[in-house]
């Protein structure tokens, strides 16, 4: 993959245009404590990793055409010092066109293959509350939308995106309380959405969207060590039609609201009754299942002061979205409550303190074990996270700053214990050079 992006990048200096060559490196350090996989008690850990970048630029009056890869390489020195790194390959490319002044669209394509360990597993899918541990995965996702300015106060705009993700090697994580098998399962999904923003006035805005979503999740066998591994395929396809309205009530202050549903629907499956509970694990059950379930969003953007070049902005939400659990192999209603401030300190300083909680609200899964105690599976995250950043230019930035993260079972299970916790303290620097490669 990486060869073809060099190829790739090659070839484009040959056109006749503005073209533009990066070449860079992201280092990271983390520092804390955390398990190594899923039901693991946590431990002292040490994570370096670094990552060169390569990647060039293309332009014109009409079309912009960037194109980047990267290799990131993992070393965790605690708690495994005689590991080899962990290599892993990202293969970026994005394209903006503007034809006219009022259409344009953009195309975003991305592929990533390589090694990851559950500390980046956690934060690639940051909203999966049961995570399993899997070394190996192949990744890619594009997106296409294109927008046509109709009118001074209408927009209206398509959005056409795919993602295909495959996990390569399965290992199954005995987890201390729950001795459950769960992995990353071969997913594909594709959805389609139009939209309309329409300008009401000079502080209110509406929006206006209907999503349509189809899944394909291929499981492969819960126990490789079962004589009779159990498989399975379900397919489900949504469509979320929704409204939004944002208007500002003061100079500082934007109230932004989403209602809404979604309708879910499991077009063929092998295994009846899966959006009811999760029955890739055996005798799983769940409250039943309502396909059509509400959409809510309210949001509060405030402006909190303005001064010589500080500014601090706050964010604060609460609201509902349905999702697809590609672990328990089941739909969820998930409840979601956010909060975030941000300061911005003479244009190169930036301080932020950021806060979430997302939970099913249907009620909780209860499995039951071989020994006869019920089992609640994860299914509240609570993250929180401290980020600072000094840009010294565009090419060379410094993110440091603490995570933490920890997951629960339903809150209303019996026993909510906050477990698979991670406190991490991290440093990153970037440094980039941007290089003319045909002038002007």
């Amino acid at each position: 993959m990486f060869a073809g992006g060099l190829v790739s990048l090659s070839a484009l200096l040959l056109l006749q245009a503005n073209s533009q060559v990066e070449a860079g490196a992201r280092v990271e350090s983390r520092t804390g404590v955390a398990p190594t996989g899923l039901g693991g008690s946590e431990q002292g850990q040490v994570l370096i990793s670094a990552t060169p970048i390569f990647g060039l630029r293309w332009f014109d009056h009409v079309n912009d055409l960037q194109v980047a890869s990267a290799t990131r390489i993992l070393w965790r020195p605690v708690p495994f010092p005689d590991a080899r790194p962990l290599f892993l390959e990202t293969l970026t490319a994005s394209h903006l066109a503007r034809p006219s002044r009022r259409n344009q669209w953009r195309l975003n394509l991305q592929a990533t293959y390589g090694e990851q360990d559950y500390t980046w597993l956690s934060q690639q899918f940051s909203n999966q509350p049961q995570l399993a541990t899997s070394t190996r995965i192949f990744t890619s996702n594009g997106s296409l939308e294109t927008s046509w300015r109709s009118s001074r106060r209408t927009t209206l705009t398509f959005q056409v995106a795919a993602l295909h993700q495959r996990p390569l090697d399965i290992f199954t994580s005995q987890n201390t309380t729950s001795s459950l098998n769960l992995f990353l399962p071969t997913q594909t999904t594709v959805s389609g959405t139009p939209a309309m923003r329409y300008v009401l006035s000079r502080l209110s805005v509406l929006e206006a969207a209907a999503a349509v979503t189809a899944y394909d999740i291929q499981k492969i066998p819960t126990d490789v060590t079962a004589d009779a591994p159990r498989t399975g395929e379900m397919k489900v396809v949504t469509a979320q039609p929704q409204l939004g309205l944002s208007t500002n009530f003061s100079r500082r202050h934007q109230l932004h609201w989403t209602l809404g549903f979604t309708y879910a629907d499991e077009v063929r499956s092998p295994r009846a009754g899966v959006l009811r509970s999760p029955a890739a694990i055996p005798f799983a059950t769940r409250l039943p299942w309502h396909p059509v379930t509400p959409l809510v969003l309210v949001e509060l953007n405030s402006l909190l002061s303005q001064s010589l070049g500080t500014t601090v902005r706050s964010a604060a939400s609460l609201g509902t979205n349905w999702y697809l659990d590609p672990v328990l192999d089941a739909g969820a209603w998930h409840g979601v409550a956010q909060a975030r401030i941000d300061a911005t300190l003479r244009r190169r300083w930036g301080i932020g303190a950021h806060a979430a909680l997302t939970s099913d609200i249907t009620g909780p899964t209860i499995i039951n074990s071989s020994g006869g105690q019920p089992i609640y599976p994860d299914e509240t995250i609570f993250s929180a996270e401290v980020p600072v950043t000094y840009r010294w230019t565009n090419l060379i930035m410094a993110d440091f700053g603490a995570r933490y993260v920890a997951r629960a079972p339903h809150l209303s299970a019996p026993k909510v214990v906050w477990h698979n916790q991670e406190v991490w303290l991290y440093l990153s620097l970037y440094v980039a050079a941007k290089v003319p490669a045909r002038p002007s």
